[in-house]
């Protein structure tokens, strides 16, 4: 049986069994992620997928893995997005937004005390602000009153 490169996302189930079979490694390179997940959703829709028998599927997701470059595990949540919604769509990533405690006047600050003080050492540092807001009631310098000295350090290493 004679394969054609050219569709592999039209590929009947026994086209790709043999593909399967007979190559040792493929790398898709220079596509984007959203050029992937399109072929992946062509090629599921070609397939017909949700039809399929059981051991057939099998054989589509290895299918998958292989051309596509991503594993089984990276596959799954793909189909299981096809099968929901019919499409395969990147989502965005969801790390925790911190609230800030420090702002950019309090970093300013502490940027003018540096200034001033010839960058004293961060125990230092924070004597002074402890001293400004308990001793001479400056307001400005409540949070920083409070700053550890290694999150001082870390606010002298930021962009200012």
């Amino acid at each position: 049986m004679q394969i054609r490169m050219e569709y592999p996302d039209r590929w009947n189930i026994e086209q790709i069994r043999k593909f399967l079979e007979g190559s040792t490694e493929l790398e898709w390179q220079g596509q984007s992620r959203k050029a992937v997940y399109a072929w992946i959703r062509t090629t599921l829709v070609h397939q017909e997928y949700a039809r399929c028998k059981r051991s057939d599927t099998g054989l589509i997701r290895a299918f998958l893995s292989k051309v596509s470059g991503r594993s089984l595990p990276q596959i799954t949540p793909l189909i299981r997005q096809f099968l929901g919604s019919g499409e395969i769509a990147s989502r965005p990533a969801t790390r925790p937004a911190f609230p800030r405690k420090y702002t950019v006047e309090d970093v300013a600050l502490l940027t003018q005390v540096d200034q001033a003080h010839q960058r004293l050492s961060g125990p230092a540092t924070r004597h002074i602000f402890e001293r400004e807001f308990q001793q001479f009631h400056k307001a400005e310098f409540e949070r920083l009153s409070h700053i550890s000295v290694s999150h001082l350090y870390n606010l002298r290493a930021s962009a200012a």
